[in-house]
């Protein structure tokens, strides 16, 4: 992100040299498109080209992300998984008005053939093919960093308690398969040794609240097999080890890596 010098209050995200322009126009027609519908988004006002590279002018939020902000005050979990909550909660009650939005199953039926070891693969695509459609926007690459608290009002619909960036992936779908995601996000991050406890404990005020924010009752074999989707394609994202560069905090890492392949298998001989 890089300010614009004109207009303080807005900013440039330049994209890679590599990263095609019709990808650029895609993100920026839907973030515009989910700012008209009442979103968290930032306002987006147009594309530019610098030296080369291809950028959106967005709206600059002010505040930091939920993973900075839980680095820096590890006592205030319990807050700070509160507001993931409800801005993810606000996100999924939103729907898909028009039909601009690609399928979730499709998204996730792309990544599992690209991620998922193919002894596992054909079990998890056949639960996802039995999963219900919905029409529900979601962002489904939800976890710490791509929300944001501190912020200004951005539209109508939107309070101070945070908001969603980096929407490139964002489809309409099954609310539970992006609160899946996130859940399996939060149980497979590195707790410092002394929070664990206070860790579980947010974690599960994390459920609590977005399912009485989303007004609906919890299915838990269908959250199970969300689950087992989410974890399926978390595990199976090495990117996701390879930017951990702390030997004690890639342990752990591992460890409850390990500990959610597990689960899975449980899950596949259950389901």
């Amino acid at each position: 992100m890089f300010d614009l010098r004109s207009d303080t209050g807005k900013v440039i995200k330049l994209f890679n040299e590599k990263v095609d322009k019709e990808k650029i126009i895609e993100e920026y027609i839907k973030t515009r498109y989910l700012f008209d519908a009442g979103v968290r988004v930032p306002k987006v006002y147009g594309i530019i080209e610098f030296k080369n590279q291809y950028g959106i002018v967005m709206q600059k939020v002010i505040g930091q992300t939920l993973s900075w902000n839980l680095y820096k005050t590890p006592d205030k979990a319990s807050i700070i998984l509160e507001i993931f909550a409800k801005t993810l909660a606000l996100v999924n009650i939103a729907e898909d008005k028009e039909g601009l939005l690609p399928p979730q199953k499709k998204y996730y039926k792309d990544l599992i053939n690209k991620l998922v070891d193919l002894n596992k693969r054909d079990r998890i695509l056949k639960i996802l093919d039995e999963l219900p459609d919905g029409k529900n926007i979601c962002h489904n690459d939800v976890h710490l960093n791509n929300t944001m608290a501190g912020v200004e009002k951005l539209n109508k619909n939107t309070t101070n308690d945070g908001i969603m960036i980096d929407w490139v992936g964002v489809t309409k779908g099954n609310p539970l398969g992006n609160f899946a995601f996130a859940l399996v996000f939060l149980q497979c991050s590195p707790s410092p040794s002394n929070m664990e406890d206070e860790t579980r404990v947010a974690i599960d005020k994390f459920i609590d609240v977005y399912f009485t924010e989303c007004k609906y009752d919890i299915n838990r074999e269908e959250l199970d097999k969300w689950r087992l989707v989410a974890g399926a394609l978390f595990v199976g994202n090495e990117e996701f080890r390879l930017t951990v560069t702390d030997e004690l905090l890639k342990e752990k890492i591992v460890k409850r890596l390990k500990n959610y392949t597990n689960l899975m298998d449980e899950l596949l001989e259950k389901y």
